[in-house]
């Protein structure tokens, strides 16, 4: 790093600053790795050819101003994008931002298609948008052109996107970036497009089902959600969002890991579970947060003891979702629109501010079940319990 520069992101193979005069962006490709870093050069400069094709197509992406080779490795130096936001900073304000706009976004996507690109890892994070709702893409290394692109490639590029954004927006938000594409693409509108559009929402909702599962680990080791903290001679590993973990966790063992009751309170803002369940209740919790539904903030987690430390709830324990709760309906699209579907009405419980949330006692389905059709949430309730329903 030189002076004055500015770290942007970091990955594990490379790292994005901006110059100390702002007018440039340096993407530095160097890893830890040996081998992977004798192919640093080869990445650089097939990012470097991959923007200099794309900006000749007059396409949307940083304008290459250098590539190099100093000491601290490899640069593709490029012009930075006066205030641009990427679309994971939008999402977050919600899907109704006025940058994160579903018709530009479409539109920007499907010139990109019908030109023959495939980004190859199309992510919130590698779409800038400026305040004139012009997208940029950014981290074309992967990208590939291909004339003419199949439209099967390019929906599942789409489909990788969709299930990326899917816990922050709604399907409404979705259905009209896909209009948006399918009407940059020059497609024909026939009868086709309402299967075409289902087929696509069900591609999304198992990628994004399968990604949670796989990275299912990530809440058991430190990492870009964890970080591992030294309390009372345990480790243990906290949210990072959590406010104030140290305290609490102070309280907790001070005055309640040598009681033996299942969960306790400290000051009324977290609760304690213990035993054999620990690890169950912590990855309800964890995957509830994953897929966007409405459930209890982790806060600690201690492998040594099992013990995990969620967001406080009211007393009363865990009960069946009933019809007179209000929020029914929407716990079903939620679930529904996340492939996450159950026969009987799943377990709820309050938390301490009033919310009703997914109690950690709750097991989501961990394979892939939407909704059967005409399905309702009165069926929930109408429905006679089962073996199955039981379960």
């Amino acid at each position: 790093m030189l002076p004055g520069e500015k770290l942007l992101k970091r990955g594990l193979h490379r790292s994005v600053w901006l110059s100390a005069c702002g007018g440039t962006v340096i993407k530095r490709f160097r890893s830890d790795s040996v081998w992977r870093r004798a192919t640093d050069g080869r990445r650089a400069r097939r990012e470097a050819r991959m923007l200099a094709r794309l900006a000749e197509l007059d396409l949307a992406v940083p304008r290459l101003v250098a590539l190099q080779r100093s000491s601290a490795g490899w640069e593709v130096h490029s012009a930075a994008i006066a205030e641009a936001r990427s679309l994971e900073e939008l999402l977050g304000s919600g899907p109704d931002s006025t940058l994160a706009n579903p018709k530009s976004l479409g539109a920007a996507l499907a010139r990109f298609h019908t030109n023959g690109f495939l980004h190859g890892d199309l992510h919130p994070g590698n779409l800038l948008a400026t305040r004139s709702a012009e997208w940029f893409l950014i981290d074309v290394s992967r990208g590939r052109i291909r004339t003419p692109l199949p439209r099967g490639a390019a929906l599942d590029e789409l489909a990788g996107l969709l299930a990326a954004i899917r816990e922050r927006t709604t399907p409404a938000w979705r259905a009209e970036l896909w209009r948006a594409w399918r009407d940059g693409t020059g497609a024909t509108h026939d009868a086709s497009d309402d299967c075409e559009w289902r087929q696509l929402e069900l591609v999304a909702r198992r990628a994004r089902h399968r990604s949670v599962l796989v990275h299912q680990d990530r809440w058991l080791r430190p990492s870009s959600r964890l970080r591992e903290l030294e309390v009372g001679g345990e480790s243990w590993l906290v949210a990072r969002r959590a406010e104030e973990p140290e305290e609490l966790l102070r309280s907790l063992v001070c005055s309640e890991l040598s009681t033996p009751s299942h969960v306790a309170s400290a000051r009324r803002r977290a609760a304690l579970i213990s035993g054999p369940d620990a690890e169950r209740q912590w990855r309800n919790a964890a995957r509830a947060g994953e897929h966007g539904l409405p459930g209890l903030r982790t806060i600690a987690w201690c492998r040594a003891r099992s013990l995990a430390v969620l967001e406080a709830l009211q007393p009363g324990g865990p009960r069946e979702l009933r019809a007179s709760d209000g929020e029914s309906a929407a716990l079903f699209d939620a679930l529904a629109d996340r492939g996450l579907w159950t026969p009987a009405p799943p377990l709820v419980e309050r938390a301490a501010d009033g919310r009703l949330v997914l109690s950690p006692a709750h097991d989501l389905p961990a394979n892939f079940r939407p909704a059967p059709d005409g399905a309702t949430p009165a069926a929930w309730f109408d429905a006679p319990r089962s073996a199955e329903h039981a379960k």
